[in-house]
């Protein structure tokens, strides 16, 4: 399988089939040693419809639940999302108030995914700050926080009805949406 072939995502079923890993050295494009993936540390990602390899200027960022590799050698990791505070599944959140945000902060999510490593750009440090405490006085302009948790809606799907199920008028009705 060449790279090309390989997937971006995993389901959770085919990732715990997998052997398990406790960490990865990632390296650039020298063969140099670039950053070492492991569990519970966070990462810049390449967004979805983004070059790997490309400088990215608005990267994703994630946090390594577990990583595992399969058979032709390709190693997956199992994240969790930190969303930007001006994202718009946060902005719809009851609630939300951005001026409380700072420029920088990141929500961490339960949305998960398992993400080939390929995608991530590097290791970030992002300052864990407690909800009621005050954002630190040394904070930097492009320094990244997170102090809150959220749980994202789960989407619901609403699959149509099974065509012999369906009398002739509403087989139409269905064409015509379309």
């Amino acid at each position: 399988m060449s790279e090309d072939d390989v997937p971006v995502l995993l389901n959770r079923a085919d990732y715990r089939k997998l052997k398990t890993r406790r960490s990865y050295r990632m390296v650039d494009d020298q063969g140099d040693y670039a950053f070492t993936v492991s569990a519970k540390h966070m990462y810049a990602v390449v967004p979805e419809g983004a070059e790997p390899g490309v400088d990215v200027d608005d990267p994703w960022y994630c946090r390594v639940e577990g990583l595992a590799e399969d058979d032709d050698g390709n190693v997956w990791a199992h994240i969790v999302w930190l969303y930007d505070v001006d994202d718009e599944h946060i902005r719809a959140i009851k609630g939300y108030f951005r001026e409380y945000f700072h420029d920088m902060e990141l929500i961490l999510s339960d949305h998960e995914d398992f993400l080939l490593i390929t995608t991530f750009i590097s290791r970030v440090t992002v300052r864990r700050v407690f909800i009621d405490q005050e954002l630190p006085d040394d904070l930097k302009d492009d320094d990244l926080v997170w102090r809150h948790k959220v749980k994202m809606p789960k989407p619901k799907i609403k699959f149509p009805p099974k065509p012999d199920t369906l009398n002739d008028r509403e087989v139409d009705e269905l064409k015509d949406e379309e």
